[in-house]
Formats: structure tokens, sequence, C-alpha cells
């Protein structure tokens, strides 16, 4: 917590102190705020996700319309071959067994 009571992501390094015969005399803290950091990093991860699920819609998209293509190309050939048997259907003098 600050002084001022609100709450913070700390990176916190304690070193030993020890005197000229290694007796341990006490502990040096050194504290950092690490909170905007920390921040800086939740944003960019969901912006990593956001441009993930965007290039999942982009994908998701041209399948669509590659499928969508194929589609009518085929529906092309079936309502092709349709309207030529009309027509030969239609011919004068033709006789056709069904």
């Amino acid at each position: 917590m600050r002084k001022d009571g609100t709450e913070f992501c700390a990176s916190v390094v304690i070193d030993p102190i020890r005197d000229e015969d290694g007796g341990l005399i006490g502990f040096a803290k050194v504290t950092r705020d690490v909170t905007e950091r920390m921040e800086s990093q939740r944003r960019l991860r969901e912006t990593q996700e956001q441009l993930a699920a965007s290039q999942k819609m982009e994908a998701i998209g041209q399948l669509s319309g590659g499928i969508a293509h194929d589609f009518n190309n085929l529906l092309m050939i079936v309502l092709g071959n349709l309207e030529t048997s009309q027509g030969v259907r239609e011919t004068p003098g033709r006789q056709i067994r069904t």
C-alpha cells in the first residue's frame, strides 16, 4: 500500500547487510512501483487478443466469400444446363423420349 492508502503492484528486492566478519546486521529493501508497467502489459495483452479475434473474423469472411463464389459457379453450371435442356425440348420438329 502507498502512504495514501491506495494499493499498487510492487517489485521488491531484499538484500542482507553483513559486517566485516559476515555476521548479519540487517536487511536493505528496495521497493519499486510497477503498477504502470503491469497496466501497460494488460492493455497490450487485450490489444493482442482483439487483433487475433479480428484476424479470425477476416479469415472466416474470406472463407465464406470463397465458398459463396464456388457455390455460385456450380449454380451457374446447373442453370446453364437447365436452360440448354429447355431449349432442346422446345426445338420444333424434335422429339424427346421420356
